[in-house]
């Protein structure tokens, strides 16, 4: 499956309810506002239901930046493009 990064920021505009978020590479919980950890988990089944992918709990463990979450969503056969 093919993605955009449009595709990615939307969920994470709606999980964050933050219209213009605009996600970057090296972008961590600690740049966003309200970046908690049940928002992590809101954003984690938000990210596995738009892509119809499981994450493992060593996956999950391993996303600390947005480009860490891009390369596992790789690994689960969708390929988001910058």
């Amino acid at each position: 499956m093919q993605a955009t990064k449009q595709d990615v920021e939307q969920v994470f505009r709606m999980v964050f309810e933050h219209e213009d978020l605009e996600i970057f590479p090296q972008m961590t919980a600690n740049d966003v506002e309200n970046w908690d950890s049940f928002h992590h988990l809101n954003l984690i089944l938000a990210l596995e239901e738009r892509f119809d992918v499981r994450f493992s709990s060593e996956e999950i463990a391993g996303m600390e930046k947005v480009d860490d979450l891009f390369w596992i969503l790789g690994r689960h056969g969708v390929e988001v493009s910058w």
